[in-house]
């Protein structure tokens, strides 16, 4: 930070120089990952006036690695280096060992394993990462790494213009080769029902997975039953909540209580916008006899 503030360039040099030799000076059992990391950082920076050369500034970061191999500060440091010598192989090569070696929280893990794939700007090029890597992660110790970056392939994926028939391809590959959770499954569902030409084949696809996952009978019930009266299909919601029922007779009073809600809003959206003869669905003729069960 102090490196960033001073236009003194003789004092930015002084600095950057005194934490090297600090590092230098320190036994190892004293060292942080946090601490080198800025160390190699700093190495790097556009404010240092002697940049290291690339293949020095490359070994020292290996070393620093050799003695926390598991930091993602220094992993991410490592990557901005190898990024620095516009080395395509050493950054192949550095990626495939941070991603193996790499622990932390999920957010530190994420930074790591999407730090290739948000370097490119072609849509191609980031998808072909992302299948890559996807395979990679359901292995990983930590368990919410392959869900979230699931969520974050799905999320990149529908960023951009798709057809519903390619969607519909994408929405199958998911279910065939990643794992999805209950998180994908919703996250998935909502993507879907955004998109401008939202499809009624693709949703249905999604929630019949989604509405198996345990504990989701409830959630994606709702969900499923909402977009139908959004989108004027008042009967095939009512339907939806109905067979929801057959289910767990523990969820039949959450359920209720969320279908109600469902009328109620869609009601109070109709009479804001003034478009109640668009509808085909009222709080009679929508299902308001699944409460009086």
């Amino acid at each position: 930070e102090w490196v960033n503030k001073l236009d003194e360039e003789n004092l930015r040099l002084y600095l950057i120089q005194s934490l090297h030799a600090l590092i230098l000076s320190l036994p190892s059992h004293r060292l942080s990952p946090s601490l080198l990391a800025t160390d190699l950082r700093l190495s790097i920076s556009p404010r240092n006036p002697i940049p290291p050369s690339g293949t020095k500034v490359t070994k020292t970061s290996q070393k620093y690695s050799n003695l926390f191999p598991d930091s993602t500060e220094i992993w991410l440091a490592r990557l901005q280096i190898a990024g620095k010598n516009a080395d395509s192989e050493l950054i192949k090569k550095t990626w495939k060992e941070a991603r193996k070696l790499a622990k932390g929280d999920t957010e530190e893990l994420l930074q790591v394993w999407l730090y290739v794939v948000d370097s490119h700007e072609q849509m191609a090029d980031k998808i072909k990462l992302y299948e890559d890597i996807l395979l990679d992660s359901m292995q990983h110790s930590s368990a919410s790494l392959h869900p979230n970056l699931l969520n974050r392939y799905i999320a990149d994926l529908y960023s951009g213009p798709l057809s519903i028939p390619r969607r519909h391809s994408v929405i199958t590959r998911i279910f065939q080769l990643y794992l999805p959770s209950p998180t994908t499954y919703a996250h998935l569902f909502q993507c879907e029902s955004k998109c401008s030409e939202s499809s009624l084949k693709n949703l249905e696809l999604i929630f019949d997975k989604w509405r198996v996952a345990p504990g989701e009978a409830v959630n994606s019930a709702c969900q499923w039953a909402s977009w139908l009266v959004q989108n004027g299909k008042g009967k095939e919601a009512k339907d939806v909540i109905e067979r929801a029922r057959l289910g767990d007779p523990g969820t039949k009073q959450e359920l209720d209580v969320k279908w109600m809600g469902i009328l109620q809003a869609e009601q109070e959206d109709a009479k804001t916008h003034d478009e109640d003869e668009h509808h085909d669905i009222d709080m009679n003729d929508a299902g308001i006899d699944v409460f009086m069960n």
